[in-house]
């Protein structure tokens, strides 16, 4: 979250030190807009893919939990001979 605030300030203030020196729209400006927002909309995906896979990670964690705990409840069945 720091880099990517980081990204938004630096790019900002390079762009806009990019208007004030060529006196308004120019190619390269345009350009520059552009790549800033391409590197801004990676930074997000790279931050919520993160997210994701930290979420993705305790869903496996807890499932993994849960097939033990049906694994033991089947076992302990089948001892009884409860089948149906």
């Amino acid at each position: 979250m720091i880099l990517g605030l980081a990204v938004l300030v630096i790019g900002f203030l390079v762009i806009n030190s990019l208007f004030r020196l060529d006196g308004g729209l120019t190619w390269l400006a345009l350009i520059a807009m552009f790549l800033w927002l391409i590197i801004l909309l990676l930074m997000i995906l790279a931050s919520s893919s993160q997210d994701i896979k930290e979420e993705i990670s305790i869903l496996i964690s807890k499932s993994n939990e849960e097939l033990r705990l049906l694994r033991t409840e089947f076992q302990q069945l089948n001892k009884r001979g409860v089948r149906k």
